[in-house]
C-alpha cells in the first residue's frame, strides 16, 4: 500500500480482502481462499516489521486504515 506504514497492514487487509462483498463477488470468490493463504505470511511478515510501523506510526498517522 502507498503512504504510512501502519502495524500490521498486511493483515488488515487480508481480512477486508476476505470479508468485503464487492471484492468476493468481482473475484468469483476465488479471493477467500487466496486471502487466507496469505494471512500467516502476512502476520509473520507484520511481526518482523513491526518496529519500523511502530516507528513510522507516531500517532499523528491515520491507522487502520480504511480499504473502501
Amino acid at each position: 500500500m502507498n503512504g504510512p506504514t501502519c502495524p500490521y497492514q498486511g493483515v488488515h487487509l487480508d481480512v477486508h480482502a476476505a470479508t468485503d462483498w464487492s471484492m468476493i463477488k468481482g473475484t468469483y470468490g476465488l479471493v477467500i481462499p487466496l486471502a487466507i493463504i496469505d494471512l500467516p505470511f502476512s502476520f509473520v511478515f507484520d511481526t518482523l516489521t513491526l518496529g519500523s510501523a511502530l516507528d513510522a506510526d507516531n500517532g499523528a498517522l491515520h491507522c487502520p486504515r480504511n480499504y473502501t
